[in-house]
């Protein structure tokens, strides 16, 4: 099969760190604060918070996540480059929920990734994806005689997370994104921070080309809406 893209190439950066430790979903959160006050606070991509107070609202470079019950540390483009803060200490051992990760390295990957928009559909999941605010989970709620109609509704949603993702690593995309959500998994209320978020499970088709791991949507630096890719 010869795969046409129709958008200029673009290259990006990614270093994802699988550590050997135990974690659950519900404490990366946890786990970030432990990561960045390792680190150091002054390193502001790996906490999004601003020096003089508040918080960076792109898209965020360094997220962290849980791969088959492990802590994941994935760095995108110029947050690649951070890692090094990590690397250099002495003594990398984390202490979350009142137990010690010891943070050694399960799976350290750096890749290149080409970013395109294909003429070839690709097929993926995501998963705990949160995507609604309350004024669209209501319109979502009165789309529920028609679950074509969702389907179509969640699919915008997830075009424009994208279109975040592109603009937050500068990525110009001039081709339309062809996307379709052809399945709802599981929709779940999770717990972030004491607070209910409604999440989808879900599969997708799209002819733009995503990163293993990529997170899109809302609280993707606290693992949320980790997408990765079928393969047939």
């Amino acid at each position: 099969m010869t795969l046409d893209f129709k958008s200029d190439l673009f290259s990006i950066r990614i270093i994802s760190v699988t550590f050997c430790d135990y974690i659950k979903q519900i404490e990366i959160p946890a786990f970030r604060g432990a990561f960045a006050e390792k680190v150091g606070f002054e390193n502001e991509l790996f906490h999004n918070h601003k020096a003089e107070g508040g918080f960076h609202y792109s898209y965020p470079l360094i997220q962290y996540k849980c791969r088959l019950n492990m802590p994941m540390v994935f760095c995108i483009g110029t947050g690649t480059d951070e890692m090094y803060h990590f690397f250099n200490q002495k003594n990398k051992k984390l202490s979350i929920s009142g137990r010690t990760l010891e943070m050694d390295i399960d799976k350290l990957i750096i890749k290149t990734y080409k970013l395109k928009i294909w003429n070839t559909l690709f097929n993926y999941s995501i998963r705990n994806w949160i995507s609604l605010n309350k004024e669209n989970y209501e319109i979502f709620k009165s789309l529920e005689s028609d679950k074509d109609k969702q389907l179509q509704f969640l699919s915008k949603k997830l075009i424009g997370n994208i279109l975040s993702f592109a603009k937050g690593v500068k990525w110009f995309i001039t081709q339309p994104i062809e996307l379709q959500i052809t399945k709802i998994n599981r929709i779940e209320w999770l717990d972030f921070k004491g607070v209910k978020v409604l999440s989808f499970n879900v599969s997708f088709q799209t002819n733009t080309y995503l990163p293993n791991y990529l997170g899109l949507g809302k609280h993707v630096s606290s693992g949320f809406g980790v997408v990765t890719q079928n393969k047939k």
